[in-house]
This record gives C-alpha cells, structure tokens and sequence, in this order.
C-alpha cells in the first residue's frame, strides 16, 4: 500500500480476527473490543515480553505480533472512542495508524511493539486512555496551557 492510503475494512477485520484468535491460546477472550480487553491485552503483551526476554524470537516474529495486537488496540480506541472524532485507519510508512483528517496520528502497532521488546513502562492501557484525550482535542488544549 502507498503512503496514507485508506486501510480496508476486510483486512483490518482479519487482523483483529487474528488477534481475537491468538488471545485464546492464553485463554484470553477479546470478542468485544472493550475497555476491559485493553487491560487485559497488556497482561497479554506483559507475559509475551517475559518470554521474548528469556527466548531467542526472530525480529520478524515480534513485529507480526505487534501488528496483529496493535491493530485490535486500535481498533478498540476507534470503535469506543476515536471513531467520533473522525480517525480512520490508514497506512503511513507501511505501518497501520489511526489518523485524524489534518490532524493527529495515534501508532498503536508502534506502542505494542515497544511493549513487547521494552518494560511495562510502555502500557498499552495507559496508551489506550492518554488517546482518549488525543482524539477529543483536550491533550492538545492542555499542553498549549501548561506552556
């Protein structure tokens, strides 16, 4: 795909299926795409780092997974909150963002793949609640202020 091309709906779909899936092999059930799949999707990645820390997975491996979770999370930040405030999936450098018509961009794929090879430091969770602010306009408002 081109830089900022519309990501289809058909394979945004098949990614989350993916996931959905995955998560049952850790007896983890996403079917909703709710908040409380998000906390549990950084318990997910939480365990997934321990073992990339204590095994030899191949970079190519971590980097499906981190496609495969970081389009669920943000297909859970599009569907509960930043789908109002016109964010739409799109791929900017090959990679899966949501992207606000001029305006901002939020990198879930990015975040999961820092949490898989970083610390918990990196919390999908957290990520998932500061975009909340992101897509209102009200993270933007408060850093205007505090300058």
């Amino acid at each position: 795909m081109s830089e900022n091309q519309l990501m289809p709906r058909a394979q945004i779909d098949q990614i989350c299926k993916n996931a959905i899936d995955d998560a049952k092999r850790f007896n983890f059930s996403f079917e909703d795409y709710s908040e409380k799949n998000v906390a549990e999707l950084e318990m997910l990645l939480g365990k997934l780092n321990e073992h990339f820390k204590s095994n030899e997975v191949p970079a190519e491996t971590v980097e499906k997974i981190a496609v495969i979770y970081g389009v669920y999370l943000g297909e859970a930040m599009l569907r509960n909150y930043a789908g109002e405030y016109d964010y739409k999936w799109v791929v900017k450098n090959g990679e899966p963002v949501l992207e606000k018509i001029k305006g901002f961009q939020m990198c879930p794929v990015t975040k999961v793949y820092k949490r898989l090879t970083g610390d918990e430091s990196e919390n999908v969770y957290s990520f998932y609640n500061v975009g909340k602010h992101v897509a209102d306009g009200s993270f933007e408002k408060q850093v205007k202020k505090d300058k």
